[in-house]
């Protein structure tokens, strides 16, 4: 009797659609002859669902630390190139705007030529010209043999750089290495500054503007350098580049 009522219960619960669920402690799909046991999912467990969003949420941290750790080009023992923000600037002011242009170190080796790539709003800033850094190259030889360094000149063309919204300068040692940046002539805080970029604000920047001044491109050339890996060049990774911000105030 007690077989056929239950026989009668199964049939019952599979003609409905319905599934029949044991509460029973421990109950595996051995224990259930008629085929209604139903295994939990993965998903279904809270405490399967933390621990997926905990190492997700791990794994997010890692990533962003890694990030910051190793820069946007290469790891944080790389040497950098940096665009000094300045003060907030008043929107009414169309005083100079100096940005220094800062290395974190210069290694062992001869760089006879260097250039850099910043890109900027032409529609809000105006890019009036370049100011000397601090940073020294190899200058003349005295009679009495002693090395005398010198701050070089960069070149850059003001009107196509306005034009385009890019500051493309460069140094080039024409001597071919007798006047090449070394060294002996970088002093970190010293004479860390490779160059000075000057901007004026135009009428069309106001009050709230953030305007980002980056670096595209930079490089400190040794000879030979690209098949070496001696030169310092962000197309390389072996040289991280930092951008500056403008901000505009009242």
């Amino acid at each position: 009797m007690g077989s056929s009522e239950e026989h009668n219960s199964v049939s019952n619960a599979q003609d409905t659609g319905v599934t029949a669920v044991d509460d029973t402690a421990g109950e595996t799909a051995s224990d259930d002859p008629y085929g209604l046991y139903k295994k939990p999912k993965f998903w279904d467990s809270k405490r399967n669902r933390f621990l997926t969003f905990a190492a997700g949420f791990l794994l997010i941290v890692l990533a962003v630390a890694l990030f910051y750790l190793r820069g946007p080009f290469g790891d944080a023992s790389t040497p950098s190139i940096t665009l000094m923000s300045p003060q907030p600037v008043s929107a009414a002011s169309r005083d100079e705007i100096v940005i220094d242009v800062v290395l974190s170190e210069l290694p062992e080796g001869n760089y006879p030529a260097a250039s850099l790539s910043v890109e900027f709003d032409s529609s809000k800033l105006e890019f009036v010209g370049l100011k000397q850094g601090t940073m020294m190259t190899l200058g003349n030889v005295s009679a009495n043999g002693e090395m005398h360094y010198d701050i070089p000149l960069w070149v850059a063309d003001i009107a196509a750089s306005n034009q385009r919204g890019v500051v493309n300068i460069m140094y080039l040692d024409i001597s071919g290495g007798s006047h090449a940046y070394v060294a002996d002539g970088f002093a970190k805080g010293q004479s860390d500054i490779v160059v000075r970029l000057v901007f004026r604000l135009r009428d069309s920047a106001i009050a709230g503007n953030q305007l980002n001044i980056t670096v595209a491109d930079a490089c400190f050339a040794t000879i030979g350098g690209a098949e070496d890996g001696s030169s310092l060049a962000t197309s390389m990774k072996t040289l991280r580049a930092y951008p500056a911000m403008i901000i505009v105030k009242d």
